[in-house]
């Protein structure tokens, strides 16, 4: 690419950064479609085997979520605690401060490069542990808010 570069071709690093993308996305794709095509395969020669079983009763799965289904109004902690989790969480700020934790994050890990002195090595890892912190905190505020089921069945925890 850098020879492209010093050769005079200014659009080299649109095309070498187009070309990763694209055939990235196709390995990725094609990597999807064999195991998509793997699990078709085992469903259709084991799909008699699940229809004729013999032990009655849901699977673990479902148990596990049946019974967080049973006990999700079950509070085991006080209720002023609660609500002042939920307050916090369901703020506009709890969500910007989230976002710009999140994008910190991503410069912290996107400023590794070869050759690094230990001291901004150590300030990186020093940085990416209290980010760690600051994720577990904002997990379990939300944990202490919403219950496990709800905090489980929000669409941004599949994200994450």
């Amino acid at each position: 690419m850098y020879a492209l570069m010093q050769a005079g071709a200014y659009l080299a690093p649109l095309f070498y950064f187009l070309f990763i993308v694209l055939v990235g996305f196709l390995i990725f794709e094609l990597f999807v479609a064999v195991i998509s095509a793997q699990f078709a395969e085992v469903r259709a020669t084991t799909k008699s085997a699940f229809v004729n079983q013999t032990e009655p009763g849901p699977s673990p799965e479902r148990a596990c979520w049946s019974w967080l289904k049973e006990h999700r109004n079950r509070r085991l902690l006080p209720a002023k605690m609660v609500a002042f989790c939920k307050a916090l969480v369901t703020r506009d700020a709890f969500t910007r401060v989230s976002l710009f934790f999140v994008l910190v994050n991503t410069a912290v890990l996107a400023s590794t490069y070869y050759g690094m002195s230990a001291q901004t090595i150590s300030i990186l890892n020093w940085i990416a542990n209290a980010l760690i912190i600051v994720f577990t905190s904002e997990m379990l505020l939300k944990l202490c808010a919403f219950g496990v089921v709800a905090y489980f069945m929000e669409r941004m925890f599949m994200i994450k």
